[in-house]
């Protein structure tokens, strides 16, 4: 309970319980090396270059709804092997996504 007591009072007084951005980066960097890949995110993003060119494939990246303007073609890649239209959308955008938030703290895809 103690524990509890301290951490709302400092809650209240409006201390700090985020990471700042910088803090952010330096445990991006920390787990780099723990982060589970999924297998799609490799030729997701060889497809996003080649269909969208380098640019747009990175804009596709940052925004996932971005992708599916490129056409319907990505679900014919090879490593696309799915059993739901569905389910594989939703693979594809948590793929995105990752590739996104990892792009942004500086780590390679």
């Amino acid at each position: 309970d103690q524990l509890w007591a301290e951490a709302f009072v400092r809650y209240q007084n409006g201390e700090q319980w985020w990471l700042s951005a910088a803090e952010e980066a330096e445990l991006a960097i920390e787990q780099r090396p723990f982060r589970k890949t999924d297998p799609w995110e490799e030729p997701l993003a060889a497809w996003l270059a080649l269909a969208v060119g380098a640019e747009a494939g990175a804009a596709a990246v940052a925004d996932p709804g971005a992708g599916a303007a490129a056409g319907d073609d990505c679900w014919a890649m090879p490593g696309m092997v799915h059993t739901s239209a569905t389910m594989a959308a939703r693979r594809m955008e948590k793929a995105m996504r990752t590739m996104a938030a990892t792009s942004e703290s500086g780590q390679a895809t």
